[in-house]
C-alpha cells in the first residue's frame, strides 16, 4: 500500500509557495517503491537442504536471497520502468497544478499603476489580458479546497480564499468583463 503524501499551499509574507516542495513527491514515491522492492528481495529463499541432517552446503547470498530476482522478471526492466514512469506522471501532475498557482503569485506582487502603464488605452490588449486571467482563475475559483492525483494530496484552502480577498481591482474587472 503506497502511502499518502500531502502537500499544502501556503501564503507567508505575502509570498506563495508549496511546502514540502514538489520535488519532494518523486523522491517520497521513489523511496516507497525501494521499500516495498526490499521486502521482496530481502526475503529469504525456501531451502530444501536446510531440513537434511548431515548435509551441509556453502551457499552465498544470492543463494539464500530472492536479490536476483530483479534482472529474471519475464518482461524484463519493463516492470520497472512503467513504474517510474507512473511516478513521474503524478509528479508532474502535482508540478504543474503548483505551478499554477505559483502564476498566481503577480497578483500579490503587482501595482494597479503598473497595469494602467503597461496596458494603456489598447482596449484589445486589456480584452487579451483580462481573458487570460479569467481562464487562469478557474483553477481557484472552484468549491473544492485539495487537489488529488494517485497518492499525492494539494491542500490549498486558506490561501484560496486569501487569494481572492487581495486583488479587488483586478478581480472588480475580470468581474465586469464579459468577452
Amino acid at each position: 500500500m503506497v502511502k499518502s503524501i500531502s502537500l499544502e499551499m501556503r501564503l507567508t509574507n505575502q509570498v506563495l509557495f508549496c511546502h514540502p516542495p514538489t520535488q519532494s513527491v518523486y523522491q517520497n514515491l521513489v523511496r516507497q517503491l525501494q521499500e516495498w522492492q526490499n521486502i521482496i528481495l530481502r526475503l529469504p529463499r525456501i531451502q530444501a537442504q536446510r531440513y537434511q541432517v548431515g548435509l551441509s552446503i556453502k551457499q552465498n547470498d544470492i543463494d539464500l536471497h530472492y536479490r536476483s530476482v530483479m534482472s529474471q522478471l519475464p518482461a524484463g526492466n519493463v516492470t520497472m520502468d512503467r513504474a517510474y514512469k507512473a511516478i513521474a506522471s503524478i509528479n508532474k501532475n502535482v508540478d504543474d497544478y503548483v505551478k499554477q498557482w505559483l502564476h498566481y503569485q503577480f497578483l500579490w506582487d503587482m501595482q494597479s499603476s503598473a497595469i494602467y502603464e503597461a496596458m494603456g488605452s489598447d482596449i484589445g490588449m486589456w480584452q487579451a489580458m483580462l481573458v487570460d486571467v479569467r481562464k487562469r482563475r478557474q483553477t481557484f475559483d472552484t468549491s473544492e479546497f485539495l487537489f488529488k492525483t494517485g497518492p499525492v494530496t494539494v491542500e490549498f484552502g486558506k490561501e484560496k480564499v486569501e487569494i481572492h480577498i487581495k486583488p479587488p481591482i483586478l478581480r472588480r474587472f475580470i468581474n465586469d468583463f464579459q468577452p
